[in-house]
């Protein structure tokens, strides 16, 4: 199980915490949706392929794809995410909710919830043979979808630390 925390009140960057142990470090960019990632100490990137469009990308140091993830559906939240050979759908669980389910077909093999309705402190349950990299970036996809949605409610519910 993952653990979630952002660095402070107002920010949408995070520390990833297995345990009591750090880690993942997550720093989003502030006008585009792509990251920083650092995962054990390694680094990764994630960013678009287009400006706008696009799949996401989760490259390592070296630049090589390590996942991608297409939205199927510019008006659902929802992605299918491909990682060595294996496709998964990553939706959130009800249309209105902020929980996301990870499915494998259609069995749910993973789940990612806030700790509760207004912070964006979150617990992940993510398949344990998915890299840890790759459950990061599974975690970042919901943070983007979050972070839309704040940007558009304007009380803000989605975010509170």
């Amino acid at each position: 199980m993952l653990k979630a925390v952002p660095v402070s009140f107002f920010s949408w960057d995070f520390r990833v915490f297995e345990g009591d142990r750090e880690v993942a470090a997550m720093d989003l960019a502030l006008w585009r949706e792509k990251a920083a990632l650092t995962v054990e100490g390694l680094p990764y990137r994630v960013s678009r392929e287009g400006l706008a469009h696009g799949a996401f990308l989760l490259e390592d140091g070296a630049g090589r794809v390590v996942a991608r993830a297409e939205k199927p559906n510019a008006l659902r939240r929802s992605f299918v995410v491909e990682h060595g050979g294996r496709r998964f759908r990553l939706e959130a669980w009800t249309p209105f909710g902020r929980a996301f389910v990870l499915r494998d077909d259609r069995n749910v093999v993973g789940t990612v919830k806030p700790d509760n309705f207004i912070t964006r402190r979150s617990t992940a349950e993510l398949p344990e043979d998915l890299p840890l990299a790759v459950r990061a970036f599974l975690l970042w996809l919901v943070f983007i979808l979050w972070r839309r949605d704040a940007a558009t409610d304007a009380g803000g519910g989605a975010s509170a630390a």
